[in-house]
C-alpha cells in the first residue's frame, strides 16, 4: 500500500468513474439501454434495488458502459455500480493474457458513491480486481490475482462561483 501515491496503471481507464451514473442513466442515453430490475442487496446497511443497464445492440458508441447499478430504495441514490468486465476497455488485452498462462480472465470492477453534496453523489472508491480461473490439468478451478487496484477519492473540496452582471454589455 502505497499512501497519496499518483496512480499508474497500463491495463485500466479511470476516467469514466466520476460521471458514470449520467453515462448509464442519463437522459441522453435511455434509449440506449434495456433496463430490467435483477435483484436486492443492502449496500453500506441500505436497502437497494439491483438495475441491470446492457446497452442495446443497435448502440456500438457506447458499447464501453454497462453492468448492474445498486439503486437506495428510499432515496433513489445510486450507491454502487458493478461493471460489466467485456466493457470495461482492454478486454482483448486480457482474454490473450488468460491464453498465455492457460486460465480465463474475470475482471472485477465496481464504483462506490458514498460522498454526497447538494444531492448529487460522487465516487469515493473504485475497486479493481485482474484474476484469472481454471489453469490447465487442475480437477477444481484455481485463481490467480495478477494484480488488485484500489482508488480512494477523499478530502472533496466543494465550492460556490458567483457571477456579477456587468450592465454595460
Amino acid at each position: 500500500e502505497v499512501k497519496d501515491a499518483e496512480l499508474e496503471t497500463g491495463n485500466f481507464v479511470y476516467k469514466n468513474a466520476v460521471l458514470a451514473p449520467v453515462g448509464i442513466f442519463g437522459d441522453r442515453w435511455r434509449e440506449a439501454y434495456d433496463y430490467k430490475i435483477s435483484g436486492e442487496a443492502t449496500v453500506g446497511g441500505r436497502s437497494c434495488l439491483i438495475i441491470s443497464a446492457v446497452p442495446k445492440g443497435t448502440q456500438p458508441e457506447i458499447d464501453f458502459l454497462s453492468g448492474r447499478a445498486f439503486i437506495d430504495k428510499a432515496t433513489l441514490d445510486i450507491l454502487k455500480i458493478e461493471w460489466s468486465e467485456q466493457k470495461i476497455g482492454n478486454y482483448e488485452a486480457f482474454v490473450k493474457r488468460g491464453e498465455r498462462y492457460k486460465m480465463t480472465p474475470r475482471i472485477s470492477v465496481t464504483s462506490e458513491f458514498e460522498a454526497e453534496k447538494n444531492g448529487i453523489r460522487f465516487p469515493t472508491r473504485h475497486l479493481i480486481e485482474e484474476a484469472y480461473f481454471g489453469a490447465a490439468g487442475m480437477s477444481s478451478p484455481s485463481k490467480f490475482v495478477r494484480s488488485k487496484t484500489t482508488v480512494i477519492y477523499r478530502d472533496f473540496k466543494f465550492f460556490t462561483v458567483s457571477v456579477e452582471r456587468d450592465s454595460s454589455y
